[in-house]
């Protein structure tokens, strides 16, 4: 394994998040993004586990990180109104 491939990092944060280990998870996603702070895919990966953990202010900030390097990224896009929905933010959610 090569200690500077994010993406190991990331897999294996979906790896433990699968397993219900959001504090693992978590902590392989921080690894993943402070190697690759530019990959919005790394990003998005930790919003699943922050919405899975209730940290939606920290969902909300990853998605709109995500967004600013890959604007095409719809997952990203609709996930984020999804949440802003949840926090009664309708507008900003369409």
């Amino acid at each position: 394994m090569d200690p500077n491939h994010a993406g190991t990092y990331a897999n294996q944060g979906g790896t433990y998040a699968d397993l219900e280990k959001f504090a693992l998870a978590i902590a392989e996603y921080d690894r993943a993004v402070n190697l690759s702070p530019g990959d919005a895919r790394v990003l998005y990966g930790r919003t699943i586990t922050f919405s899975l953990t209730g940290e939606h202010d920290r969902v909300l900030r990853d998605y709109d990180r995500a967004i600013s390097l890959a604007l095409y990224y719809a997952d990203a896009c609709n996930n984020r109104g999804i949440t802003r929905a949840g926090f009664h933010q309708y507008k900003d959610a369409v």
